[in-house]
């Protein structure tokens, strides 16, 4: 019995394949298409839940069935706990399979699970071979409970591809106008990677994508954003194109900067690209204009009468110029105030 190792952040999860019956997590209707409750509801967000819903039994005897399924695996795998208040009580868990043409059409019985502690384990049961890839199987779990208070969690429901990442944290950290996120899981089964996906909007995009490792911590780095809110997922897609959403909790939010600035440009010295950043506390007229060291004008980057306020990254291509050193000025003015920074780069061929 694997035990579960409760989550730092609250992670919200989508179904890995099309199939509804076979994988579920029950962020949709309840139950979901192809299922039947008695006994059973979904219940929302509480501590240790692997997704933002989980199926809940309450009542003595309470089952869940799924109906005309196949079975793509060789075990029925979910996530239960129970939630003990007050008293010695628990919970069993059996499931069953049927097929009409298999056995006579008897139920099968898998095989039964003591939920005994307010924390998640995974369940294993084996499917027999001869239910492998037969249609029209139906699954049935059912749970018996002592008298008491107490509840039963069901999440994760698979009988199917198994889940290739088991994740443990998913956090996240603002340097300011760079987020970076971190993450790490407790074991990884036929995990190709992760697309890193950013929401500002209204639309998900990607922005990066990050290989599995056999450390199995990883991070990625959102630079130069501009002020605002945003949200952040990854894609895990496992080597047969199955993939599963991981969502970080809340909004990483970008704040407005506090003062003019004038950074050094990267990589200095350059040959023959560099960029330039910039920040913007208020919306305003900005300059920003290439010397040489004569103090000859050589490119007007920028000539506007209304940058928002914000953070600025600016490309300076250098193909048509001689190495040696220039200088870089920007004057920002807004609200009455005026800011003149100057810096010197050097340009190598």
């Amino acid at each position: 019995m694997k035990k579960f190792i409760l989550l730092i952040l609250l992670l919200t999860t989508v179904t890995l394949v099309s199939n509804s019956q076979t994988m579920e997590s029950f962020e949709g209707t309840f139950p979901p298409n192809g299922w039947s409750a008695s006994g059973f509801a979904k219940s929302g967000k509480n501590q240790g839940y692997l997704s933002v819903y989980a199926a809940v039994g309450t009542d003595l005897n309470s089952e869940l069935i799924i109906n005309s399924v196949t079975p793509s695996s060789s075990d029925i795998t979910f996530y239960y706990r129970h939630q003990n208040n007050g008293g010695p009580n628990y919970s069993d868990i059996t499931v069953y399979i049927w097929n009409s043409s298999i056995n006579g059409g008897t139920e099968s019985n898998l095989g039964t699970v003591r939920a005994t502690e307010n924390t998640y384990y995974l369940a294993t049961f084996s499917v027999p071979s001869v239910y492998q890839s037969q249609p029209d199987c139906r699954v049935r779990i059912v749970i018996t409970a002592v008298a008491g208070n107490r509840n039963l969690y069901i999440d994760y429901f698979d009988i199917g591809v198994p889940l290739p990442v088991e994740m443990e944290s998913f956090t996240y950290n603002v340097n300011i106008n760079d987020v970076t996120l971190n993450w790490k899981t407790v074991w990884e089964q036929n995990n190709q990677g992760f697309d890193v996906e950013r929401k500002s909007t209204v639309n998900w995009e990607k922005i990066g994508f990050v290989e599995s490792n056999q450390n199995r911590n990883y991070s990625f780095t959102d630079k130069n954003l501009q002020p605002g809110k945003y949200q952040y997922r990854l894609k895990q897609i496992d080597y047969n194109g199955n993939y599963e959403y991981h969502y970080l909790q809340g909004d990483v939010v970008i704040g407005t900067p506090d003062k003019f600035k004038l950074s050094q440009n990267y990589p200095n010295p350059f040959n023959p690209l560099t960029k330039i950043d910039y920040q913007m506390p208020f919306s305003g007229k900005v300059s920003l204009v290439i010397y040489d060291i004569s103090g000859r004008e050589i490119k007007n980057l920028i000539n506007s009468q209304n940058i928002e306020a914000g953070y600025y990254t600016v490309p300076f291509d250098g193909s048509n110029l001689s190495s040696g050193v220039y200088f870089y000025r920007i004057i920002a003015e807004t609200n009455g105030q005026k800011y003149v920074d100057t810096k010197k780069m050097v340009l190598l061929k």
